[in-house]
C-alpha cells in the first residue's frame, strides 16, 4: 500500500493506524497497546475522535505487535466504514485491518496489508518473524474478531506454539462470556 495506506486492490483508503500516529492524530503510547500475551482487547473504531470531549480515557485504537531488531511492527485496528471509511469495499468494511509498518510512527516508509479478517475468522500473522514480545522459538501470533459494533471491536489476542494451537486458543477466548 502507499504511504498513507492506500491500495487499489482493496479499496482501502488512506489513515491506516499507524499513518494516524505519524500524522500526530494518535499517540502510541496513549492510543495503543502492546501485544503480550491471551487477551480479550476493545479496538475502538479508528474514525471515533479520540480528543473529542467525552472520549473514553484509555480507549484503544489498535494493537502493536513489534518485530524483534528492527523499526517495524504488525499493527492490528478496526475499521466499521464510517465517515472516511464509507468508500470501502465491503471486503474490508467491518473488519479488522492488520498492517505491516514502522513501529514508532516513522515518515516516509511503506504500510503492507496483510490481512482483513471478519467476525469469526482466527487469522494467524503471516509471515513468522522474531517477534520482540517472545523469548522463545515456536511464537504464534493469531487473533480473532470476537464481535464487531458501531464503534468498537472486541478482539481475542493470543500467543502459541504452533498454527492449531494458536487458532483454538483465539476461538476459546472468543465464546468466553464476558465477566
Amino acid at each position: 500500500s502507499a504511504v498513507m495506506g492506500s491500495s487499489a486492490f482493496t479499496n482501502c483508503p488512506g489513515f491506516v493506524m499507524p499513518n494516524l500516529i505519524t500524522l500526530g492524530w494518535l499517540e502510541r503510547n496513549t492510543h495503543t497497546r502492546d501485544w503480550g500475551g491471551a487477551a480479550i482487547v476493545a479496538i475502538s473504531d479508528l474514525r471515533v475522535d479520540p480528543f473529542a470531549s467525552g472520549s473514553a480515557a484509555g480507549r484503544a485504537y489498535g494493537v502493536r505487535l513489534p518485530v524483534a531488531g528492527s523499526n517495524m511492527a504488525v499493527w492490528v485496528s478496526y475499521r466499521t466504514g464510517a465517515g472516511l471509511d464509507a468508500t470501502l469495499s465491503s471486503e474490508v468494511k467491518g473488519r479488522l485491518s492488520v498492517h505491516y509498518a514502522p513501529a514508532s510512527g516513522e515518515r516516509n516508509t511503506l504500510t503492507y496489508a496483510l490481512g482483513f479478517p471478519a467476525v469469526g475468522t482466527p487469522f494467524v500473522v503471516r509471515p513468522q518473524r522474531a517477534w520482540a514480545a517472545c523469548s522463545s522459538g515456536g511464537c504464534v501470533h493469531a487473533l480473532q474478531m470476537c464481535t464487531a459494533g458501531a464503534a468498537e471491536a472486541m478482539v481475542a489476542l493470543v500467543v502459541e506454539d504452533s498454527d492449531d494451537a494458536a487458532i483454538a486458543a483465539a476461538q476459546r477466548l472468543c465464546a468466553t462470556p464476558s465477566p
